[in-house]
């Protein structure tokens, strides 16, 4: 084929790999997500779609859970929707002062489970639960950030800084963009897309 003749079919061929995406022809079936290599500046692959999938069920969930939880007096400190060994599970952690009970956990996710029933717009086969956030949870939201100024925190980033990737040190500042922390008096500033992991730290 001439050179413009070749591109057309190119051109083409992606459209029809757009046009399947956009339609599920080839995004995924219930047990896994198929992996399908294209031009990265061209479109957005399947992983990627998965992550706005799994945002949309995130956001809902959220939407659904955060009346029954604050009816009730709790909080909803965070949701996720992961696959773990095979599995889907969809996660609400709750919380309240003084700390969340068996009970507390039992009467939310029958509320919950109520309203998933009725709604279903969750296509996989998944476990759903409901329990407390643990001590060791990660500071995701702002609320996380502003109740744990001034305590000691763990980060983990992508990759070392100074040849290290794990730092400890007190929570001094935080914006949108960054965290600041104290360690050992010196003071250390991380951009948050370089960090993958930020949790308060379990002192012994």
């Amino acid at each position: 084929y001439p050179p413009d003749k070749r591109r057309r079919d190119v051109d083409n061929s992606l459209k029809c790999l757009l046009d399947s995406f956009t339609h599920g022809g080839l995004y995924e079936d219930d047990s896994q997500i198929q992996k399908i290599t294209i031009t990265k500046r061209d479109a957005m692959p399947p992983h990627g779609m998965a992550y706005v999938r799994i945002k949309e069920y995130e956001q809902k969930t959220e939407a659904i859970l955060t009346p029954i939880v604050e009816s009730r007096g709790f909080e909803l400190v965070d949701v996720e929707y992961v696959k773990e060994a095979g599995t889907w599970y969809l996660r609400g952690y709750i919380d309240k002062p003084g700390g969340i009970t068996v009970n507390d956990c039992e009467d939310v996710s029958r509320a919950f489970s109520d309203i998933l029933d009725e709604q279903d717009f969750i296509e996989d086969s998944y476990i759903m639960e409901i329990s407390s956030p643990g001590l060791d949870r990660p500071l995701k939201k702002e609320k996380d950030f502003k109740r744990s100024l001034g305590k000691l925190v763990e980060i983990r980033t992508y990759r070392p800084i100074e040849k290290q990737k794990e730092f400890c040190g007190i929570l001094n500042a935080y914006d949108s963009n960054s965290v600041t922390i104290d360690e050992d008096g010196t003071e250390r500033t991380f951009d948050k897309k370089d960090i993958a992991l930020i949790r308060l730290a379990i002192e012994f």
